[in-house]
């Protein structure tokens, strides 16, 4: 298989039941294991540190926790978070959960490493046993998952589910969560795995129509708020590994002050817009699309008159779902429209425009000092 087969065989397990069962049975195993060995869980704020999309993921994660536990939790770039946090907030009522799909992921390991010399707790989130954060954290999570290509798919997926399972738990331990509770949230986990599946039993042609109108735009908008800001820029992060095209990812509040000046006719807007405490906003803004003549193309669940009368096109995922769980089932359709952009643009999905020089390879004072 060529890795371009390898990434549409890794999109596609997305709407496999294996792939989610299988991440569910090692992180529950994982979690249930370290509660074990936890004498007080009783942290004060919690800290996820990751890249790429390891972030993204962390993003999504903050409001799912936050939720569930009752716990500030902040989402962290890695580098940033070794480099610039203050050592003095890292302590023992601190737990820092570093996500990296490879285990190996510099500046993860250094975020943890930092976090564990200033005091505080470390977990860790990887799909490979035996890699360096296995040996830098105090815990690891296995994911279950796969390392296989670069562009990652599949392990997005898997890294949400760690972040789900976790603030499921935790809230359980703490006693926010029931045990009727804790079975709800995990059913939230199941009806996207069914919306995933529906999606590519039933909805594949409005992916290939989306491309047959937009093949030949150069930039794509992304616009999401609150759990899916971090979807959004994952979304946008695939357009350009994917597609090799410019894609601008913005949160919804922030994209109306001042962003709104850059959209035209030929350039579609994502809009990521379920059911939930941010659709008032959202509608404002596809009122503007609509008005200004920008193609506008939303993600929602359930029926909505209003988005109906706004919205150029409509990706209706069926099924009732909490928004802070649609993030779960919102990812997919961007991988395969990526993937199919990719195509009509000519690009290999899989390949690196520069495929000599790797950016995690290079260091400025082998390359160009003495």
């Amino acid at each position: 298989m060529t890795d371009a087969d390898i990434l549409l065989a890794n999109i596609f397990s997305l709407g496999e039941h294996a792939t989610w069962q299988n991440c569910m049975d090692h992180v529950e195993s994982g979690l249930r294991s370290w509660l074990k060995t936890q004498d007080d869980v009783s942290f004060q704020r919690i800290y996820i540190v990751g890249c790429g999309t390891s972030y993204y993921a962390g993003m999504v994660g903050k409001y799912v926790i936050e939720r569930l536990t009752h716990l500030p939790v902040e989402s962290h770039q890695a580098f940033a978070f070794s480099h610039y946090t203050d050592p003095a907030l890292m302590n023992e009522k601190a737990l820092v959960i570093g996500i990296s799909t490879t285990g190996n992921t510099e500046s993860v390991c250094n975020a943890l490493e930092f976090a564990r010399r200033s005091g505080a707790n470390t977990l860790a989130f990887t799909a490979a046993p035996g890699s360096r954060i296995t040996e830098i954290s105090q815990t690891t999570i296995l994911t279950g998952g796969r390392v296989t290509i670069a562009v990652k798919t599949e392990t997005y997926l898997q890294s949400l589910i760690c972040l789900y399972l976790f603030g499921i738990h935790l809230g359980g331990i703490l006693g926010l969560l029931s045990s009727g509770e804790a079975q709800g949230w995990r059913q939230q986990i199941g009806k996207a795995e069914e919306m995933t599946r529906r999606f590519f039993a039933e909805q594949q042609p409005e992916i290939a129509k989306l491309v047959d109108l937009y093949g030949s735009t150069d930039m794509v908008f992304i616009v999401g708020t609150g759990p899916n800001f971090g979807t959004v820029e994952e979304a946008s992060l695939k357009v350009v590994e994917i597609a090799k095209m410019y894609s601008v990812s913005q949160e919804l509040e922030n994209f109306l002050h001042g962003y709104d000046r850059e959209v035209n006719e030929s350039s579609p807007i994502f809009v990521l817009a379920p059911q939930g405490r941010a659709i008032d906003r959202m509608l404002d803004l596809l009122t503007f699309t609509h008005k200004a003549g920008v193609p506008s193309i939303v993600f929602t669940t359930g029926e909505n008159p209003d988005v109906k009368r706004v919205a150029n096109h409509i990706l209706q995922l069926g099924g009732e779902l909490d928004e802070l769980a649609t993030p779960l089932a919102y990812i997919t359709p961007f991988y395969l429209f990526s993937y199919q952009m990719a195509l009509r643009r000519g690009f290999d999905p899989s390949a690196r425009r520069f495929p000599g020089i790797l950016p995690l390879k290079l260091r400025y004072r082998d390359e160009f000092k003495s």
